[in-house]
């Protein structure tokens, strides 16, 4: 996979969770607690700076109750997991 596809994903990765934080009106101090990470590091993460981990993705698909599907990829919001 280039470079520019990878950078690609994962700045659409960092725009779903992004939103997903804001609809359910979560700060990001809120979430990060939730994840067990600092607040610095999901910046990055909703930035597109830092790619998720699959661990990170499946705490955020739990939390949101989203596939991992749509956390990775995208497409149908259906619950999860």
């Amino acid at each position: 996979m280039t470079n520019k596809i990878k950078e690609y994903q994962q700045l659409e990765i960092a725009k779903r969770i992004r939103i997903l934080r804001k609809v359910t009106e979560l700060s990001q101090d809120e979430l990060a607690r939730k994840l067990g990470i600092s607040q610095s590091t999901l910046s990055k993460y909703e930035k597109g700076k830092v790619g998720l981990t699959l661990e990170m993705a499946i705490k955020y698909s739990q939390i949101f109750e989203k596939r991992l599907a749509y956390i990775a990829f995208g497409g149908e919001q259906s619950e999860g997991p």
